[in-house]
């Protein structure tokens, strides 16, 4: 398994996991645009402020996508 930055092939296999507005708003919460396409898509994600990443198999399946940032401004400090 390989952890990469997502490539537009990844959006658009996570594209076709939505048929719905309503399935697309439980996965992605409020605030995406729907129908979408690529460019909205990307868009709405946030790319540009929100730290993304796919996990991808060694034949190149997508296993998963997720993302994050800094709530609060807190980081979590971890001790040994």
């Amino acid at each position: 398994m390989r952890l990469n930055e997502p490539s537009d092939a990844n959006f658009i296999e996570i594209m076709s996991w939505f048929s719905t507005e309503e399935e697309l708003s439980i996965w992605s919460g409020p605030g995406f645009r729907y129908p979408f396409d690529l460019s909205s898509f990307k868009s709405d994600l946030k790319l540009d402020s929100l730290k993304s990443f796919s996990l991808v198999s060694v034949e190149g399946d997508l296993l998963a996508f997720g993302q994050y940032y800094l709530r609060l401004d807190h980081r979590l400090d971890l001790k040994e």
